[in-house]
């Protein structure tokens, strides 16, 4: 029986790339892509693929949000996160969010297909530059009692609307890709103000970074003012 698999990256010559090592084990099947996180979901739901192998920065939805929403409706569907990211707070995001691997780009081609092998027979992957931090912070978890912390009161609309904002995109871009009217974003955004304590697209542009929603560099590619720009760097 061939293990089903979906890849979602916003980059073509990635997933093709990825395609073309996957598909030199017989028993592995690529069925579909996703060049987004909302494509990364309704093709999960449309397929219900064994593994989806997922970008962590992608538009409209990142893949770490893209991984929760999927594995509340799939619960035997596994997530691979695929990223070039070695820092903390993405790795333990990832695992938060429901993963079961965590491969970085740069990996080798046997590991990245070791990945996929470990995940079907029910284990957790990491790659071996990253897994200290998870074991660290494990052990940290245990000593101590963890402090609240805002972002797990938002829901998952909230988490989005927090990562299209600090993307700069409009409320009416927001509004059409998350197929809501205008005026329904704008009492997503006053909530999402309201539960941070953050009251400017500056302040939200701030802890988005801080929480790995974005990163700079793919905030400066928009059209958002370079004050804001500018405070993100400090």
């Amino acid at each position: 029986m061939h293990a089903r698999i979906l890849l979602a990256d916003d980059h073509n010559l990635v997933r093709q790339g990825f395609k073309a090592i996957i598909s030199q084990k017989q028993d592995y099947q690529i069925v579909g892509e996703a060049e987004n996180g909302r494509e990364a979901i309704d093709k999960s739901l449309q397929l219900t693929p064994e593994i989806v192998i997922m970008d962590i920065l992608m538009p409209h939805i990142n893949g770490i949000l893209a991984t929760e929403e999927i594995k509340k409706q799939l619960e035997h569907t596994q997530i691979i996160i695929l990223s070039m990211y070695r820092e903390k707070q993405y790795v333990l995001n990832a695992f938060v969010a429901g993963a079961m691997g965590y491969l970085l780009k740069d990996a080798a081609v046997d590991e990245l297909l070791e990945s996929i092998d470990s995940v079907l027979h029910g284990h957790i992957y990491i790659s071996p530059p990253v897994a200290k931090y998870v074991i660290d912070d494990y052990c940290h978890l245990l000593q101590q009692k963890s402090p609240f912390d805002a972002y797990d009161s938002l829901t998952a609309r909230e988490k989005q609307m927090l990562q299209m904002i600090a993307e700069g995109r409009t409320t009416n871009e927001i509004a059409e890709i998350a197929c809501i009217s205008p005026k329904t974003v704008k009492t997503h955004r006053n909530a999402l103000m309201r539960k941070l304590d953050i009251h400017d697209i500056a302040g939200l542009t701030r802890y988005a970074l801080q929480k790995g929603l974005i990163t700079i560099e793919a905030h400066s590619g928009n059209s958002a003012p370079p004050d804001v720009l500018k405070s993100i760097q400090c």
